[in-house]
């Protein structure tokens, strides 16, 4: 695959949110304000993006691996109560992404 057809992260993103615009929107919400503790490690083409996000005054373990070759996810995880109950990716995994794109 040619660079040039890669996927932009932010496409992934929404797609990966199920179309959901709402939950991508609130996600880019949460990243402005929400990004509390965060770190990353890269090993062979592999973004590892682990931190805690705040929500109402909640906090959530987040944890997402990105290929940096492809542009796709590999994983993603939350210790929010949605995470568990919905498809694709909840807004602080979204925010925690973002904020590893952004930085």
């Amino acid at each position: 695959m040619a660079t040039s057809e890669l996927p932009t992260y932010k496409d992934v993103f929404e797609r990966e949110a199920q179309d959901k615009s709402d939950v991508y929107f609130y996600g880019n919400l949460i990243y402005r304000d929400g990004i509390k503790a965060w770190s990353y490690a890269v090993d062979k083409g592999t973004a590892d993006i682990w931190g805690t996000v705040e929500d109402k005054k909640k906090s959530y373990g987040v944890r997402v691996s990105i290929d940096l070759d492809t542009h796709e996810l590999e994983s993603y995880s939350c210790t929010c109560p949605k995470h568990a109950k919905q498809k694709g990716m909840c807004a602080h995994a979204i925010a925690l992404g973002y904020n590893y794109l952004r930085f």
